[in-house]
């Protein structure tokens, strides 16, 4: 009997191997990772909680900055190249390696969509770990659902107890849902920087008035949209 047959299959066999393993390494190598970093600013310089600050004739101090992102997907000449498997990400200022989100990509992009905020169907969900997770004192009940955005601190204009403000952004059921879709034209880079400027926020805010805002509703409407518009490309 020839050995033939047998050393021919085992070749056949070794360059599908061969060919398997070149393709995975061309593959690999294509992959580059990237950082989507979101950095909090007060005045052109990074957030500093209990740190007092001037904005006009008020003066202020944040104690607490926590928000959601989620959904993020990028594209290229408007196609979608990469939706991220993770749809949630809970941002916490305690947690400075909260704001840094990482990913592969293996296509080229030219612009980046995500959403503030926790979607519908997530809401109605039922409750989560992890990132949902109720502990993280980002979720109101099952009928109002998550917090999509939290600050808070003391403000001199607040007529509150110890000039306390509470924004507290949130909903999901019409006609108050609180979500709000974000996009950017990007230059395609290994990180992508985004500031949230939250002197831009406070400035459009009367905290005489809108110091304690704290369920789904028109005001929260209105200050999500303020919200969304912070988000800048740095």
């Amino acid at each position: 009997m020839t050995l033939r047959p047998i050393v021919s299959l085992l070749e056949k066999i070794v360059a599908m191997f061969a060919i398997t393993f070149l393709l995975f390494t061309s593959n690999l190598m294509g992959q580059k990772q990237v950082t989507i970093r979101f950095n909090p600013t007060m005045q052109g310089n990074k957030l500093i909680l209990d740190q007092t600050y001037v904005l006009g004739k008020d003066s202020m101090t944040m104690d607490q900055l926590k928000f959601y992102i989620s959904n993020i997907e990028l594209y290229n000449n408007g196609k979608q190249v990469k939706a991220f498997q993770q749809k949630e990400f809970f941002m916490d200022y305690d947690h400075p390696e909260s704001f840094e989100i990482f990913n592969t990509i293996d296509q080229s992009f030219d612009s980046i969509r995500f959403n503030l905020g926790i979607d519908s169907l997530t809401s109605v969900s039922g409750v989560f770990g992890g990132d949902l997770d109720p502990l993280n004192g980002m979720y109101w009940t099952w009928q109002s659902g998550y917090i999509n955005f939290k600050l808070e601190g003391q403000s001199k204009q607040c007529p509150s107890r110890n000039n306390r403000f509470n924004l507290h952004l949130g909903g999901y059921m019409s006609p108050n849902n609180a979500l709000r879709e974000i996009g950017f034209k990007v230059t395609e880079s290994e990180v992508i920087q985004i500031d949230l400027s939250i002197d831009n926020l406070l400035e459009q805010i009367d905290l005489k008035e809108d110091y304690n805002v704290m369920s789904p509703g028109e005001k929260t409407m209105t200050i999500s949209n303020i919200v969304a518009q912070i988000f800048l490309l740095k």
